[in-house]
């Protein structure tokens, strides 16, 4: 029937840490695939993959001496994914080093795919997408070298941009479907996703971030922690 894979750590290489149920499930928002068991496949995709920005899935929960060592390799990690897996940008001689580690499961291409916004593809397929459509596009590292390279990029390929400011990962520029292939395939390029105006949906913002979840399961209500709230205006109604 169903198979349930395990692990355990050593740290000293003497003593062993608690065994625990885990799974190895890369879950995407167009696709989940174990990648021992099938990869997606991608061969009449209209989208490039870059070459170089790939994700690495370890046998166990990512330890700090595993991002160790893919850097001492010349790797440069990018973030966590899911299950293990961390995304990372080397060069085809440093993912043989990377693939030969014990530590590592599997490694394999971090595809255009897999970064866009659900329906990109099918739309572009359809010649569906906008010439004038603004996209949020998001870079791997935070600050003003990747969105500085990626934006010049899109200018000088004829798109505009907005919104480029020192802070932060991501910006706005408009895109034609050319420039979205582009665009995405480039190493530098986490993610794209339509852009559109804020608007009163925030309602289910627990729903879909997995507050009510954590309360039911834990408890956790959240009260004690900061954050931002976006308003779209103002309540002329309230006593104050």
């Amino acid at each position: 029937g169903t198979t349930t894979p395990w692990y355990a750590i050593s740290l000293d290489g003497q003593g062993v840490a608690r065994s625990r149920p885990t799974s190895y499930r890369i879950a995407m928002a167009t696709v989940g695939f174990d990648p021992l068991a099938g990869l997606p496949d991608y061969s009449d995709s209209a989208f490039n993959w870059d070459g170089e920005v790939h994700l690495v899935q370890f046998h166990t929960q990512v330890l700090a001496e595993y991002r160790a060592a893919l850097e001492e390799l010349g790797a440069r990690v990018y973030d966590h994914l899911v299950n293990h897996t961390l995304i990372v940008r080397m060069t085809p001689e440093v993912r043989s080093a990377v693939e030969a580690l014990e530590v590592v499961r599997w490694v394999g291409p971090f595809h255009p795919e897999l970064r866009l916004e659900p329906g990109i593809s099918q739309a572009l397929a359809a010649d569906s997408l906008a010439d004038d459509q603004i996209y949020n596009v998001a870079v791997f590292e935070r600050g003003p070298e990747q969105k500085g390279l990626v934006s010049a990029r899109i200018e000088a390929m004829g798109g505009t941009t907005r919104g480029v400011f020192p802070e932060g990962f991501r910006f706005q520029a408009e895109l034609t479907p050319a420039l979205v292939q582009a665009v995405i395939g480039m190493p530098e390029v986490a993610s794209l996703d339509r852009w559109a105006p804020g608007g009163p949906d925030m309602d289910i913002a627990r729903d879909f971030s997995g507050a009510n979840y954590l309360e039911s399961q834990t408890g956790l209500t959240g009260q004690g922690v900061r954050g931002e709230i976006f308003d779209t205006e103002f309540n002329l109604n309230h006593v104050d």
